[in-house]
């Protein structure tokens, strides 16, 4: 079987394979090419799977794999505009003006299951991406990603130590869904996102599956079940009352936090109003530094946290200004549209 590609197109694929597949495991790095009514790449980090129609093509048996390095490293910089691509039993053959790359492979089964397919609603890309980058900005590897889709609004919110960050996508929902995202697809999907170069993107489930598509595109992301009480015990955070409202310039915060990350490193900051002075403190074995926020009466409390963590959080925050409100049980600290919110839990 042989098929003409255009180059550009190849390496716009190879390019979104690259940030699903991404670096941490290598025996991830691989493509799969096998035809369903013509040809697919697809290529996957063991979680989130990504398929590309790449074109009409005469049919094959089975699928071949492929090093996707491999594939990156011979069209970096091939001359001309289109290559052959070949497979055979047993190679697979690439060929571009005078340069010609064969490599073996095997002929592998088609593991393609059909699944229940249910459309959820269509988004803004870049919305959608901004949101789960936000969302997951404070994780580690072993943290989730939880992503609602209900009443007209995709929540995605990231629980890591003391610190929650939530994102709030406002859409029209044909169905509700829940699932938590592992923190590294999670990451793989926003970068892969922030690569693709699209307005808008469908949501489906695919049995248990969250699926985003675009035409002769589409990417399947695992995920586990949302609990129901993980779902009340959010509702409870955001449904509080704030006992008191404060606002600042985002520049002036974000810098002081910073400064802390830098100075501390991996030392754990606190934030505390005792009488009219809220300022962030942090000791460490041979260091003490204290920037105040505000001078202002009000209620007295303190929170614990990661300067690292804040300031990934703060930097994904849209807007120029924030909002501080202090609840019975937490400090927010949110944009103005209330689109991004990040919560520290009071000590």
């Amino acid at each position: 079987m042989e098929v003409s590609l255009k180059i550009q197109d190849l390496k716009r694929w190879l390019s979104l394979f690259d940030k699903i597949t991404g670096t941490i495991e290598p025996e991830t790095r691989r493509v799969e090419l096998f035809y369903k009514n013509g040809l697919w790449f697809k290529a996957s980090d063991n979680c989130a799977v990504l398929r590309i129609f790449v074109g009409e093509s005469p049919p094959f048996e089975g699928a071949r794999t492929i090093s996707l390095d491999l594939l990156k490293a011979f069209t970096s910089d091939v001359k001309g505009d289109e290559l052959k691509l070949s497979i055979q039993e047993n190679l697979v053959v690439l060929k571009a003006g005078n340069e010609l790359l064969s490599t073996k492979t095997s002929r592998i089964s088609v593991e393609e299951r059909e699944e229940d397919e249910e459309y959820v609603c269509t988004v803004v890309k870049k919305d959608f991406e901004n949101a789960l980058n936000f969302a997951s900005s404070n994780l580690e590897e072993g943290a989730f990603t939880g992503i609602i889709f209900e009443d007209e609004m995709v929540t995605m919110y990231g629980a890591y130590e003391e610190i929650l960050t939530i994102s709030f996508l406002s859409t029209n929902l044909s169905k509700a869904f829940a699932k938590k995202i592992p923190y590294a697809t999670a990451r793989h999907v926003y970068k892969f996102l922030e690569r693709l170069n699209v307005q808008t993107i469908d949501v489906y489930t695919k049995g248990e599956l969250l699926s985003l598509r675009y035409p002769f595109l589409e990417l399947d992301v695992c995920g586990d079940s949302l609990e129901e009480t993980e779902r009340e015990q959010l509702s409870r955070l955001l449904q509080e009352k704030p006992l008191e409202v404060l606002h600042a310039k985002k520049e002036i915060v974000s810098r002081l936090i910073r400064k802390a990350a830098y100075l501390g490193k991996n030392t754990k900051a606190t934030l505390v109003r005792d009488g009219e002075t809220m300022k962030i403190t942090f000791r460490g074995p041979h260091v003490l530094y204290s920037a105040e926020f505000f001078v202002r009466a009000g209620k007295d409390f303190q929170v614990i946290f990661s300067p690292k963590r804040l300031r990934g959080a703060l930097s994904r925050m849209t807007g120029e200004n924030l909002v501080f409100e202090l609840t019975s049980s937490h400090l927010r600290i949110a944009n103005p549209s209330k689109t991004q919110m990040i919560l520290l839990k009071i000590d």
